[in-house]
Formats: C-alpha cells, structure tokens, sequence
C-alpha cells in the first residue's frame, strides 16, 4: 500500500504558481444598464405661431405693482390686474384718480405725525414762521383734549383703533415705525427728536406733558423701543406707564402662554 501510494504521488504533475494567482483579484463590475428612453416627443407642426405664457407687458406690469403692496401675493395680484382690465373704463379712471388724491392730499400731521388731510374740515391749516401752512390733524386741533396726556403708538392706524374706543381724550405722538437695526431703523429713522421738542415747548409754555404712555407693539423691537423712550425721559420727570398687557377676555388660563401669564400676574389690579 505504500508503495502504491508513493507511485501515485510521484505520477501526480507538479502544478507551477504564478505570481498573478497570489494576488487579490479586481472585482469585476456589472454593466450599468441605461435607463429606459423616455417618450418621444412629438415634433411641433410647422407653420403655427409659437405661443408666449406670460401676459402682454401692460398686465404683467400691473401685477408687478400689485404684488409689491404689503400682503398682496402674486396670485391676488394677477386677480386684482384682471378686475380691472375687465372693468368698465370708468372704474380704472376713478381709481387712478384716487390714488393720486390721496399721495396729493394726505400728510402728516405738524405735531403729532398723524394722517392729515390737506384743505379739508379734518386738517386745520396753521401759519408757520416760515410762511408755509402746517396741517394739524382731526385730534390736534380739538380743543377740549387733555394736553397734558401723551399717548406714544408706531403707526396712525394705532390712532384710529384707540379712538374708536372713546376712552381717550389725550394727545397722541406717532413715532412712524420702530426700532429695528436689523432693518436699519435707529432712533434718527423715528420722530422721536419732534417728540422731545413737543415736550420742551409743553414745558415752557406752563403745560408739561404729566404722563407719556408707550402704547407699542408688544414685540422685541417694541420693547426696545420704549426702553429707548424710557431712558429719553428720566431727565425730565415726567411719568411713564405703558398699555397693560396679559389675559384677553375670553381665553381660558390653561390655554395662554407663559409671557401672557407673566405680564397678566405683574399687572394685576385691586378689585
């Protein structure tokens, strides 16, 4: 048996290595296969007019300035051009005309900044030194109002919302915005320097503003704003409160958040 096995073994051929079998063979990568073609587009025929999807230039211009305004998005923008394409020509002409009224007849007020109206019974026209007339406003030239109240708000329309409460008869001062250096709005791009200057002649007239009230927005950039008044007036002496804020009527505790809570609990009052 040995010797048998030894035979077989030595019948065996010697299988020889090439240095290629040691190394680590490549991977070989698949095919990549294409994707499927699409559908094939059919040619255009020849002859017919290539069509535009915008608007001639007058609409689409038109909806370029609706769409500038101030909560106007382009699809009510495009509405609004389109109504008044399909209006009679009248109604463009009275709108235009009212426009136009209002940039040649509204300004501000000469005190308090509030919309005035020129040459009407709501603007009072007042001689100034330098022989131009100064419109005061509906509020300004009343004279049963309180003069020595002063109510700070950002904007007119704040105005009109106080007075149709009825519950002030004060003055007003409209700053016309409010601080924001992320927008690039500083205390020069405000009316607060007309508010110092209405204060001091108040002063020196012998009837000093008592209180300012900072009626602002109840925002981060409202409340930088009235710290900003607040550290205005502390040379002056005169009292300076701020609209009260917290609980609206009607809302249940458990559903308001933390700063209404806050300012509810630190404006409390006497019942």
């Amino acid at each position: 048996m040995s010797e048998q096995h030894g035979q077989n073994e030595r019948q065996q051929p010697a299988v020889r290595k090439n240095a290629s079998d040691s190394a680590p063979k490549t991977p070989v990568p698949a095919a990549v296969v294409p994707p499927a073609p699409g559908p094939k587009k059919k040619p255009r025929p020849t002859g017919l007019p290539v069509r535009s999807l915008a608007y001639p230039e007058p609409v689409e211009r038109m909806i370029a300035e609706f769409a500038s305004l101030p909560g106007i998005g382009p699809r009510a923008a495009e509405r609004m051009a389109l109504h008044i394409l399909r209006a009679p020509p009248q109604a463009a002409s009275e709108l235009a005309s009212a426009v136009m009224a209002m940039r040649q007849q509204i300004g501000h007020c000469a005190k308090c900044f509030n919309l005035a109206a020129k040459g009407t019974v709501t603007g009072v026209a007042v001689a100034t030194g330098e022989g131009e007339a100064a419109v005061l406003c509906a509020v300004c030239s009343e004279p049963s109002r309180d003069d020595q109240q002063m109510l700070v708000v950002e904007q007119p329309r704040d105005v009109l919302a106080l007075e149709q409460l009825k519950l002030y008869n004060g003055l007003y001062h409209v700053l016309l915005g409010r601080l924001s250096p992320l927008d690039g709005i500083g205390p020069e791009s405000l009316t607060l320097g007309f508010m110092m200057d209405r204060l001091a002649a108040a002063a020196t007239a012998g009837r000093p503003v008592r209180e300012v009230i900072l009626g602002l927005s109840p925002t981060l950039e409202g409340d930088a704003t009235m710290l900003h008044i607040g550290e205005m007036l502390e040379p002056l002496g005169v009292h300076i409160s701020r609209l009260s804020r917290g609980l609206p009527a009607g809302q249940a505790l458990e559903y308001a958040n933390k700063t209404a809570l806050a300012d509810a609990l630190e404006g409390r009052r006497r019942v």
